[in-house]
């Protein structure tokens, strides 16, 4: 990635979904992130940052993160009455969440173990929009401006149906009001995530809506690759690591899967578990001096992965006590003088 994030300028593109704009900008807000855009539609905005860092030393899973937030402040308000402070995420953050996780995480490239941390926080709220559609696209614009291995772009709309029309991202009335709300994502080439709740439409309404729906997405994705092609990010360049070789793996399916197969079908446990055991112990016995490669690198992963518990467990460090002489010398004023209660 050769872009100067602290000297770029900003960048804005522009695409028309459902009869609003929908704008990313990027280069003014947290620069010192991997990738950060700020997503539009209407009144609404939600600002997504990506970091990343490398991976952690015997992991053996892709550790994706996302976070996303909305804010009493987006709308112009503070939280009264007995809670005065945002706590938790809500059930409706979360749900956005794992919207947002879904679709993105199956097109990071296999074996890529980076730590990848997704922050969202909608930072205006239309009153008649739902940002949630702008979290997911946001995540996808800024993780392609990272320029990290990430086979996207991904795009997300809501569809809905109010009087027998389909509309695109409908508003709060329109959902509850009509017959229809379905989130759905994808990439340039297809459809990768539905949720869908409706009200007994048939098959062919709910086809129609998927096509109308990945005809918005496809705007999206293009937009979010005008807008990397103005910054300029170079993706980076990533090779997986070596698994087990395909010819051995192909060789111990043709030789075991038939058996192992008709072992699986057992009806008593104890004898399903004993010939399962069995077929695995005599294909280790066969392929042994073949796997002992492997066993050297699962050993390696163990070893990284104890020391990384290791390091990461949390030392405490006493810190000094702070001198306050103006509290000392409060204390050390006559209880009357401190403003103590007198009982007459």
């Amino acid at each position: 990635m050769a872009v100067d994030k602290i000297n770029q300028s900003k960048q804005v593109v522009t695409v028309e979904i459902g009869g609003r704009n929908i704008s990313f900008e990027t280069g003014w807000l947290a620069k010192q992130a991997a990738g950060s855009v700020l997503v539009r539609e209407e009144n609404s905005a939600v600002f997504v940052a990506v970091t990343t860092a490398d991976p952690r030393p015997g992991i053996d899973f892709f550790p994706l993160t996302v976070e996303y937030r909305e804010k009493t402040s987006a709308a112009g308000k503070f939280p009264g009455g007995f809670f005065k402070r945002e706590a938790r995420p809500s059930s409706k953050e979360i749900l956005t969440m794992r919207m947002t996780d879904r679709p993105l995480r199956p097109q990071f490239v296999e074996g890529f173990k980076n730590e990848v941390q997704i922050n969202g926080m909608a930072m205006s709220a239309d009153p008649n929009l739902d940002p949630d559609m702008l979290m997911i696209n946001g995540s996808s614009a800024a993780v392609m401006l990272a320029g990290l291995p990430f086979d996207g772009p991904v795009g997300a709309v809501r569809m809905g149906r109010v009087d027998g029309q389909f509309v695109v991202n409908p508003s709060y009335e329109q959902v509850d009001e009509g017959e229809l709300n379905m989130v759905v994502a994808g990439t340039l080439d297809g459809i990768s995530m539905v949720e869908a709740g409706a009200n007994e439409l048939t098959e062919d309404q709910i086809i129609e809506a998927l096509e109308m729906a990945h005809k918005a997405i496809v705007k999206l994705c293009n937009a979010q690759l005008d807008l990397v092609k103005k910054v300029g990010v170079q993706r980076q360049a990533f090779t997986a690591p070596e698994g087990v070789p395909a010819s051995l793996s192909r060789e111990v399916r043709e030789k075991y899967y038939a058996e192992y197969k008709k072992s699986i079908r057992i009806k008593g446990k104890h004898e399903r578990s004993a010939a399962l055991k069995a077929i695995k112990q005599r294909a280790f016995e066969e392929y042994a001096a073949a796997m002992e490669d492997s066993k050297v690198q699962v050993a390696e992963t163990e070893k990284g992965r104890q020391a990384g518990r290791r390091n990461r467990r949390r030392v405490q460090v006493r810190r000094p006590a702070r001198h306050h002489p103006e509290r000392e010398q409060a204390h050390r004023r006559p209880r009357a003088a401190r403003g103590a209660r007198h009982h007459h």
